[in-house]
């Protein structure tokens, strides 16, 4: 199971929130929790809207990167594999699932956007104030 952050909250603070590591304790499962760079973005937000995050690079690579280390150290089955994301990190999530399902068995998103939702770093706020500049119907086609 992994957490990402999003603007100005942290990793922990999401999975403190939300009970994640108490219910990974009681059902004997593993938290991954990745954060930002902060010099990756002033707001510390994951870059869900860059053009090679989007395609499957980018940091959608570094953190598929960091999901496939934790799962050959403890050995855990794809089908095992859940990404939670909330905000920016719930973007990045979308991306993950979209464009590395190999990884994964599902993901989960609270108040994020759609993979590719945004055509450019440029709409990016706008996308998040008027909703998707890009076909994400067709994407999920």
């Amino acid at each position: 199971m992994q957490g990402l952050e999003s603007a100005m909250q942290k990793a922990e603070d999401i999975a403190e929130g939300a009970r994640i590591t108490t219910l990974a304790d009681e059902l004997g499962c593993l938290v991954m929790l990745p954060r930002q760079n902060p010099r990756a973005n002033a707001w510390g937000c994951w870059n869900w809207f860059d053009g090679a995050t989007v395609r499957g690079w980018g940091e959608t690579a570094i953190v598929a990167a960091q999901v496939r280390a934790v799962r050959r150290k403890y050995r855990i089955d794809r089908k095992r594999v859940f990404i939670a994301g909330m905000s920016a990190g719930g973007g990045l999530a979308a991306v993950l699932g979209v464009r590395r399902p190999e990884l994964v068995a599902g993901v989960f998103i609270h108040s994020g956007v759609a993979c590719c939702a945004a055509s450019s770093a440029l709409h990016a706020l706008d996308v998040l104030k008027r909703g998707a500049d890009t076909d994400v119907a067709g994407i999920a086609r």
